[in-house]
C-alpha cells in the first residue's frame, strides 16, 4: 500500500476516531501521507498572497516576543526566495541569536486547500460530528524549543513535517497540575522522563489530544505545519460573526447596522464577563464596592434588555457523512442553542439565516476556519462564462443547498455561501453539477425543459451565469475547455 493510499483509508481514521481521538497521542514516523504542500509553495504564501497575515504573527527573539509588521525587516521578503535565505539573512542580521516565526491562521492555496479538505473529510467521517474553527500554524526559525515554552492551547494537533525531522515532547494535564513548574518552562530536563516523545519527518505524522501540555524540540532550520483542531462544540461565537454579516447585508452602513453588530458580538462573552467579576476575589474594601457595583449593572442590565447568559454548550453537530444533502436539513441542536443567547435582541429572522448559513458552511468546509474573500479569488479564474461553456465540480467536492423562505436558497461549496432564488431551476442545476456530469447551461435548459414540459424555463440566464460564476469563484465547479 502507497503513502496516498495509508493515508487516505477511511480504516485507519474508523480505528485513529476509536483508539487515538482526544484520549492518545500518536507518532507515525514516515510513509503515511503526502505533506500538505512543499517548502517553496508555503514560502510563497507567507510573501505573496497574505497580505494581512502579519496581524496574525509572532516574533521572537531568545523568547522575547518581539514587535512585527509587514515592513518589518524580520518578516520574509519576496527577495529571500525561501526559507534556507531567510534563515540566512535572519540569522546574520541577529549574530546568531535564537529567533522563531510563529504564523496562525495561515492562509492556503488551491493545493492547499484540497489536501485539507480531503484530511478533514475522512478525519470527521469516522467521528460522525464536526467542529468549527481550524487552522494552518507554522513555527519557523533556529530555535531549539518553542520560544514560550511547555504551554496548553485547547486545541487538538496535527503536525506535518515538510523539511527535516520534527519533535513534540507532551504531558498529560494531571502531571503539570502535579508539577506547575513545568507550565511555560524553556528548561525541562528534569521532566523528559515523564514526557511522551513524538517524532516525525516528511511522510509522516504527530498528533496530540487537546488536552496535552506540549513543547517543540528542533534542530533548526526544519519546516513544518500543524492543523489546529477546534474540539469545542460552542458555536456561540461562530454563529455570532454570521448574524454581524446577516446585520451589515440588511442595515448596510446605518448606526442601526453599528449598535447592533456591537451588541451580536459582545452577547457571546456576556456569560463570562459577568463570571469574571469576583467579588471576593483578593479585594479590598475598593475593589470589592467597584466589583458589587459592576455586577449589580451587568445583572440590572440583562434583564432590562433581556440578555440571556450564555453558558458552555457541550451538545455536538452531529451529521450524517453518507448524507450531506439529508443533513442540511436537520440543523443541529448545538446551534439551536447558540441562537438562544441572541433571542430576544437580534431579529429571528437574521438568528435564522445565520444559523442556515453557518451549519451549510460547516459542512461543506468540514469546519475551516473560513476561507477569505481574497482567497478565493486567488484560486481561480478569470474564465467568463457564456451558456455553451462546459463545466464540472470539482472532484469530492459536494454542492449543498437549502430553501430559506419562499423566494431564497442558500447555497454552499468550500466554506463559503451564495444567495439565489428559491426557483425550482437551481436545485436542478445543483443536482446536475453534483452528479460530476460535465454539462452547460443551453443543454441542462433542454433538459430540464422536457422533465417539466416547459418551452421555456421561466428564470433569468443572467441569474444562472451569475450563480455559476460565483461557484467558479468559490472553487466549486471548473471550465472544461
Amino acid at each position: 500500500m502507497n503513502i496516498k493510499q495509508i493515508a487516505s483509508s477511511q480504516e485507519f481514521w474508523d480505528k485513529f476516531a476509536l483508539n487515538y481521538w482526544e484520549c492518545e497521542c500518536l507518532s507515525i514516523k514516515n510513509s503515511f501521507i503526502n505533506p500538505p504542500i512543499t517548502e517553496d509553495e508555503l514560502f510563497s504564501i507567507i510573501v505573496n498572497e497574505c497580505n494581512n497575515m502579519y496581524s496574525d504573527s509572532r516574533f521572537y527573539i531568545e523568547g522575547t516576543l518581539q514587535k512585527i509588521e509587514k515592513t518589518n525587516f524580520l518578516w520574509p521578503k519576496k527577495k529571500d526566495l525561501c526559507f534556507t535565505n531567510y534563515n540566512k539573512r535572519i540569522s546574520s542580521s541577529l549574530n546568531g541569536r535564537e529567533y522563531t516565526l510563529v504564523i496562525d491562521r495561515l492562509q492556503v492555496n488551491p493545493y492547499l486547500w484540497d489536501w485539507t479538505y480531503d484530511f478533514l473529510q475522512k478525519l470527521y467521517k469516522s467521528l460522525g460530528y464536526l467542529n468549527y474553527g481550524h487552522f494552518f500554524s507554522i513555527f519557523y526559525g533556529n530555535y531549539k524549543a518553542t520560544p514560550f515554552g511547555v504551554h496548553h492551547d485547547g486545541d487538538s494537533g496535527f503536525y506535518f513535517p515538510i523539511r527535516g525531522t520534527k519533535m513534540m515532547r507532551t504531558w498529560k494535564p494531571e502531571f503539570v497540575v502535579q508539577h506547575p513548574k513545568l507550565n511555560r518552562a524553556r528548561e525541562y530536563k528534569d521532566f523528559i522522563e515523564d514526557s511522551t516523545l513524538l517524532e516525525a519527518e516528511p511522510g509522516g505524522m504527530l498528533y496530540w489530544p487537546s488536552d496535552r501540555w506540549h513543547v517543540g524540540d528542533s534542530r533548526g532550520g526544519d519546516v513544518s505545519i500543524v492543523l489546529a483542531i477546534n474540539i469545542s462544540d460552542d458555536l456561540v461565537i461562530p454563529l455570532s460573526t454570521f448574524i454581524c454579516e446577516e446585520i451589515h447585508i440588511l442595515y448596510g452602513n446605518s448606526f442601526k447596522r453599528y449598535f447592533l453588530e456591537l451588541l451580536a458580538k459582545a452577547l457571546p462573552n456576556w456569560y463570562t464577563l459577568y463570571q469574571e467579576v469576583k467579588i471576593w476575589h483578593h479585594s479590598s474594601i475598593k475593589e470589592f464596592l467597584i466589583k458589587l457595583a459592576t455586577r449589580s449593572y451587568l445583572k440590572v442590565l440583562s434583564i432590562l434588555v433581556s440578555i440571556k447568559a450564555h453558558k458552555k454548550i457541550t451538545t455536538k453537530s452531529f451529521f450524517n457523512p453518507e448524507d450531506l444533502q439529508g443533513s442540511v436539513e436537520k440543523v443541529p441542536e448545538s446551534i439551536r442553542l447558540a441562537a438562544i443567547t441572541f433571542e430576544g435582541i437580534i431579529d429571528s429572522l437574521i438568528i435564522k439565516r445565520a444559523s442556515i448559513k453557518l451549519w451549510l458552511n460547516m459542512l461543506t468546509g468540514y469546519g475551516f476556519w473560513p476561507l477569505s474573500i481574497s482567497q478565493s479569488e486567488s484560486f481561480n479564474c478569470s474564465s467568463m462564462l457564456t451558456v455553451d461553456t462546459y463545466f464540472q465540480i470539482f472532484p469530492k467536492l459536494i454542492i449543498l443547498w437549502k430553501r430559506v423562505d419562499e423566494n431564497e436558497i442558500f447555497v454552499s461549496v468550500n466554506g463559503f455561501c451564495i444567495s439565489v432564488s428559491s426557483h425550482p431551476f437551481f436545485p436542478f442545476l445543483i443536482n446536475k453539477i453534483n452528479s460530476g456530469e460535465i454539462n452547460n447551461i443551453t443543454n441542462l435548459i433542454i433538459v430540464y425543459n422536457t422533465k417539466n414540459s416547459q418551452t421555456n424555463v421561466d428564470v433569468s440566464i443572467a441569474n444562472i451565469l451569475t450563480f455559476l460564476e460565483n461557484l467558479l469563484r468559490y472553487r466549486g465547479i471548473k471550465v472544461i475547455e
